[in-house]
């Protein structure tokens, strides 16, 4: 059962996150499976309630939820030109649920890079840039429950949450 979906910004794919522990790029010219990654995800135990995928604004990385690394909670960084999936966000105690790109390019050290959010079953959302290997900041103990979704405001400089906490 598909519980994540996301289109490309540029305009020529959707992907999709599914309780088979895939996740599977479509071309839109002729809805044909484009690649089909499933190495992050045969160890994640269980099922999460949602797996809200992420795609950067300017396309070049897809994000994943519920990925595991070692044994750990991952959120999985896809790679555009040849779909790698060789990089990823770490830190969260238990599975990753949502991950939600900021709809803006930010410049750091003058070159663009992305924003997105992460969260999941350990009540906590952390916000990383593209570039760094450690988050912007993480905030924990917002939630006694999972965070189920997140959402950027248009201007990008503010980010609702909602978690099973009601």
């Amino acid at each position: 059962m598909v519980k994540g979906v996301v289109w490309d910004p540029i305009g020529r794919y959707l992907a999709t996150q599914s309780t088979d522990r895939t996740l599977r790029v479509w071309r839109l010219t002729d809805w044909q499976e484009e690649t089909r990654i499933t190495a992050p995800f045969t160890k994640c135990g269980g099922t999460t309630t949602v797996l809200r995928i992420g795609w950067s604004p300017d396309g070049q990385y897809i994000v994943s939820s519920h990925a595991m690394n070692n044994e750990g909670p991952v959120a999985k960084i896809i790679e555009r030109e040849e779909w790698n999936a060789r990089m990823d966000f770490v830190g969260h105690r238990r599975a990753i649920e949502s991950v939600r790109f900021n709809p803006h390019l930010f410049y750091y050290e003058k070159r663009p890079v992305s924003c997105v959010a992460i969260a999941g079953r350990d009540s906590s959302v952390s916000v990383w840039l593209t570039c760094l290997k450690r988050p912007l900041f993480v905030l924990h103990n917002a939630f006694t429950s999972s965070v189920l979704d997140m959402s950027w405001t248009p201007n990008g400089y503010g980010l609702v949450v909602c978690s099973l906490d009601g």
